[in-house]
């Protein structure tokens, strides 16, 4: 099986992929010498000294990550990590069937952020995405730019009541 499908579709020219026996990274260009697997890690980032947390609602597999890179380059981003909802998450709770990279829920995103950024729609850039595969499974993680006083949808019908 091809590891990057058969997608033969054009993406923007600034990202770049990291390998890693079964692990993917996908980012923007200029992170290509810091993006590691760490990076998808909210206790990693813990570790560090960047305050993490958790907003409310969702499946919990989102956090808000502040701090900075060891390089000193400041980060208010998002961490997200991919989680099966309804009647098959009681089973599996992190795991899709693989197809190939392209086909990955995280690079989908990533890609899909990208050409809306590019269209001029106001949306979060994305940073990163890891994509870790094991025989006929995947688990993955997004990263993205966190927009500045961006609300849930829970928390904006939360405000109109």
């Amino acid at each position: 099986m091809n590891l990057f499908g058969n997608d033969k579709k054009s993406h923007k020219v600034d990202e770049a992929h990291i390998h890693h026996h079964n692990d993917v990274i996908l980012c923007q260009r200029v992170y290509l010498q810091q993006a590691n697997r760490q990076w998808f890690d909210a206790d990693a980032w813990r570790k560090q000294g960047a305050q993490v947390s958790e907003p409310s609602g969702g499946r919990g597999a989102a956090w808000f990550v502040t701090g900075q890179l060891p390089e000193g380059e400041p980060i208010n981003w998002v961490l997200k990590h991919y989680r099966r909802g309804g009647l098959i998450a009681r089973w599996v709770k992190e795991s899709y069937l693989w197809w190939g990279l392209d086909r990955t829920r995280a690079v989908a995103e990533f890609r899909t952020l990208q050409k809306l950024a590019l269209a001029g729609v106001n949306c979060p850039t994305p940073v990163a995405a890891w994509v870790g595969y094991k025989r006929l499974t995947y688990r993955c993680a997004l990263i993205t730019q966190r927009l500045v006083g961006a609300q849930t949808l829970v928390q904006l019908l939360a405000a109109q009541v």
